[in-house]
């Protein structure tokens, strides 16, 4: 069953400029696609397409805002524990639903999310963020870091 807002359309020409339209209204369907934009309707909601989050370290969720001068202490204190935690799924998923759930609720609908060096976290990156639109997956690190979170290149 479709369902439906009524509110001022505004949103991007992909060739530029803007769409606007007042007193409008969008449907869309089971999935989440558009299905129309109608010109009835009244509303004082302003309708925008959902944002992008361009460049997010997921396993990093819960430790953003932790400072320290310099780059490898605050690998070393904050970063690389919280990486090796992700490989555990139960914490994994814990932060996924935490992170998909701000997104959805700052009006961002699609990012671009890293995960942690271990393999299996491109799952939270690629599955366990639906409804998001996520593009990504996990990262390499070959040398320089904990035994737990190396991986050899190739």
């Amino acid at each position: 069953m479709p369902q439906q807002i009524r509110g001022h359309v505004l949103s991007p020409h992909p060739d530029g400029g803007l769409f606007f339209q007042r007193d409008s209204g969008l449907a869309w369907d089971a999935l989440g696609l558009l299905t129309s934009s109608t010109g009835t309707g009244s509303g004082q909601e302003l309708l925008v397409p959902g944002l992008v989050d361009a460049h997010v370290h997921l396993p990093q969720l819960r430790v953003r805002g932790r400072f320290q001068e310099k780059l490898l202490p605050w690998l070393r204190n904050h970063i690389w524990p919280e990486e090796q935690r992700f490989a555990e799924r139960s914490y994994r998923a814990e932060v996924t639903r935490e992170f998909r759930e701000g997104l959805l609720a700052a009006g961002s609908t699609s990012a671009m999310v890293y995960g942690s060096p271990e393999g299996s976290s491109a799952y939270a990156v690629l599955e366990d963020l639906s409804p998001v639109r996520a593009k990504g997956g996990d990262i390499l690190m070959d040398r320089n870091g904990p035994a737990a979170l190396l991986r050899e290149a190739g």
